[in-house]
């Protein structure tokens, strides 16, 4: 499913994206088909080398993922191939011109201070080469110092015969409703008003707050107003909640439908939209359902529920749910930076070790509940820790602690190894935030 992929892959890289306040966005083409046959796995470590590179280098601005059908390639039927174009732009440092046609060779940057302020060795790049080319296409970069770059890439698939029915109906009172989209980047505007518009919706755009208000008024002084408002948070000079409150005090204007996206949420942020009687409050690059279930929502007409495995559902509080320590031991920040955010809200405290050789030294000193132990590391990878750990607890004879395996591997013999070093269970990236919460409850309260 490649939109549910597309929006997945965006969730792990947002935190860092919001980190930074830079807008992240996603826009898959209308007629680019959505149900294929290909690898997922290695799809999604092209576009998390991508983006992460992207997010990486860009300080200010944005970073866009567009995903089309590659226009060299004759339309697609069921069960024949179709070959993609995805493309993944920045507003970032970009590239020097002499620099371009080494970018994809083996640890390579565009400047050896690159790696000194930034980190990296450039790897990922090589790696996205080689899977581009065992998928049929091949990648290419265009980039203008201080300007950005854009990292394009083809790649082959076959089109399943008997694809899922996604078509999401919008209720009647959602066809022909006049909607107003007011945000400053150009990129979410145009996502955003190619998805209302194929609801059924007549949709117009603003860059900021202050041109909003003066629409919204022009078109109820004309009769024909608009009874939806799609209002990002941040902007300058006036934000989301300042256009909110005007709205709120003007008598003319009260009857508009609000709906507040924004690219970081903020504590409080939920409570004020509330407050101020807003429709919604979506966190971008907002999922397709998501912004679809809101308006229904909004409307009165919710479409009827889906059906979702169990795994997909988060675990409920138990009643005797205590705080747990726990360590994360993990290279990349990235990871760090998305472990926390999943375990945002619970009681848990979370430390972090960015290596094997420091996480025993932690554990010894400290104890914990539970380990969540990354297993590819430098210096001591996690099945070396592991053991470290496990031979510590039976000289101290200590209990055994839970020790949850995360690679980025999903191969039987992977889980295997990582149980024959000493780990209780066994979760591959890329982490889904219910599946790892349900982990930690089954583990770590089984132990308390």
């Amino acid at each position: 499913d490649l939109v549910e992929l597309i929006e997945k892959t965006s969730e792990m890289v947002a935190v860092v994206a919001h980190d930074k306040g830079l807008e992240l966005a996603c826009q898959i083409m209308t007629d680019v088909p959505r149900d294929l046959v290909g690898d997922p796995h290695r799809l999604r470590q092209i576009l998390l080398n991508l983006m992460g590179n992207a997010l990486k280098f860009t300080m200010a601005g944005e970073v866009v993922l567009r995903v089309q059908l590659d226009g060299s390639v004759p339309p697609h039927q069921g069960g024949e191939s179709v070959a993609l174009l995805f493309s993944v732009s920045d507003t970032g440092i970009g590239i020097p011109a002499d620099k371009l046609d080494a970018i994809f060779e083996s640890f390579t940057q565009a400047d050896s201070s690159t790696t000194r302020q930034y980190g990296g060795t450039g790897l990922g790049l090589t790696i996205s080469k080689r899977l581009v080319d065992l998928m049929g296409g091949h990648i290419w970069v265009t980039s203008t110092v201080g300007q950005g770059s854009t990292f394009s890439f083809t790649a082959q698939f076959q089109v399943q015969e008997n694809p899922k029915p996604h078509a999401l109906v919008p209720p009647a009172e959602l066809r022909g409703m006049k909607a107003l989209v007011v945000d400053n980047s150009a990129t979410n505007r145009m996502i955003l008003k190619e998805l209302l518009t194929a609801w059924g919706m007549q949709v117009d755009e603003v860059p900021n707050g202050i041109e909003g208000l003066a629409e919204l008024a022009r078109a109820q002084e004309a009769g024909d107003p608009y009874r939806l408002v799609l209002l990002d948070c941040r902007m300058p000079e006036m934000d989301g909640f300042q256009v909110a409150e005007r709205l709120r005090a003007s008598p003319d204007l009260v009857g508009v439908t609000v709906m507040m996206l924004t690219s970081d949420s903020r504590v409080g942020d939920r409570t004020r939209s509330e407050e101020l009687g807003m429709a919604g409050y979506l966190v971008k690059p907002v999922k397709r359902s998501e912004l679809f279930d809101a308006l229904a929502a909004a409307v009165g007409k919710s479409h009827a529920p889906v059906l979702v495995p169990a795994s997909e559902v988060g675990p409920a509080p138990a009643k005797d749910q205590r705080a747990l320590r726990i360590l994360l031991v993990e290279d990349s920040p990235d990871n760090r930076l998305l472990v926390k955010s999943y375990l945002k809200g619970t009681p848990h405290h979370l430390d972090l070790a960015d290596d094997g050789a420091i996480a025993v030294e932690k554990f010894r000193a400290n104890g914990f509940d539970l380990v969540l132990m990354d297993m590819q590391m430098p210096v001591v990878d996690g099945y070396a820790a592991t053991r470290a750990i496990r031979q510590w607890e039976k000289e101290m004879g200590r209990p055994p602690t839970p020790i949850i395996a995360l690679t980025a591997h999903a191969l039987k013999g992977d889980e295997e190894k990582s149980l024959e070093a000493g780990c209780t269970a066994h979760l591959s990236k890329p982490l889904k935030k219910a599946t790892l919460l349900n982990a930690i409850q089954e583990y770590g309260m089984s132990m308390t």
